[in-house]
Parts: structure tokens; C-alpha cells; sequence
């Protein structure tokens, strides 16, 4: 029995080779009449502007205002996705009609460790497939840093499509 791929999650961190990896995902979509979602997830950014900035926003500023800072990160990203779903929607298919399923994509941007979160979406999802980029990290690097691929692959309980980015 051949797998149906009615439901793609595509996961991105918006590098601008990660458009590479939006292609398969938009060319599988079509071919397979799938959904796709999209899925960006963001470091923790109050923890990571905080240490930009050298101290404790939260702390400086209040949770209210610790959480207006998350929402407008978010949101600056959604927005940012939607445009370049719909810049490749209509750049990249020129055939009518094709890649409706990008323009249709549901948009999530998360926050916290990239493979954990991916990990978490396969399994509350009702995904077939995952199609990610990998910049394919090597050597001690690789070793230290570890992958965000690789970890998706260890714990993903679905097939994951990785396309290898270019430099």
C-alpha cells in the first residue's frame, strides 16, 4: 500500500536557502493535493533579547511588558512568512492554478528549541510528512552544536524530507 500525503509540516528557520526546502514541500503539496503548515519556531526570545540587552527585561520592564515584546517578534515573523509564501507562490509556479496550497498554508511561529518543537507538531499534528532544510553541520561543530535535522529524525515517529542547503 502506497503512503498518502495529505498534510505536510514545513519547517523553516528563514535562512534564505530555506526557500529550497519551501519548493519540495510546495511541489510535493501540489503533486498530492496536501496542506501545508508552516512552522518557525523562535529561541526564547525574552531570554535571548534579555541577554542581548545585559539584563533582565521581564525583571526591568514587567511581564506585561516582556509579553508585548514575544507578540510583536511573533507577529513581525508571520507576517514575514506570509509574504514570502506568497513572493514564491507567484515567482517561482508560474502555472496557473498550481502552489494554492502555499497561498492556503497555515502559519505557526513557536517558541523554544527548534527539534523539540518540530518533534512536538509531528506528534499533536495529523502530519504525513516533514520537509525541512539542513546547512548539514559537520566535524566538531556538528558534534557540539548538534543538528536540528538530525534530532528531528531521532524522535520523529513520521518521514522527514531533509534537502541539503547550500552554503
Amino acid at each position: 500500500m502506497l503512503p498518502t500525503i495529505k498534510n505536510i509540516l514545513y519547517a523553516t528557520d528563514l535562512s534564505t536557502n530555506a526557500r529550497l526546502a519551501l519548493s519540495y514541500a510546495a511541489v510535493l503539496a501540489d503533486r498530492h493535493d496536501a496542506n501545508v503548515t508552516v512552522l518557525h519556531v523562535l529561541p526564547d526570545s525574552l531570554e535571548l533579547l534579555s541577554e542581548q540587552a545585559g539584563m533582565d527585561l521581564a525583571e526591568v520592564f514587567g511581564e506585561k511588558a516582556a509579553y508585548w515584546i514575544d507578540k510583536g517578534e511573533k507577529e513581525k515573523t508571520i507576517h514575514a512568512i506570509h509574504e514570502r509564501l506568497e513572493t514564491i507562490a507567484h515567482e517561482d509556479f508560474k502555472v496557473p492554478g498550481s502552489s494554492s496550497h502555499l497561498a492556503g498554508a497555515r502559519v505557526e511561529v513557536v517558541c523554544g528549541d527548534a527539534a523539540q518543537r518540530i518533534v512536538a507538531a509531528t506528534k499533536s499534528g495529523d502530519f504525513d510528512l516533514v520537509v525541512m532544510g539542513t546547512h548539514g553541520q559537520t566535524g566538531l561543530m556538528g558534534i557540539l552544536l548538534g543538528s536540528v535535522a538530525t534530532e528531528a529524525i531521532r524522535h520523529s515517529k513520521i518521514p522527514i524530507l531533509v534537502v541539503p542547503l547550500p552554503d
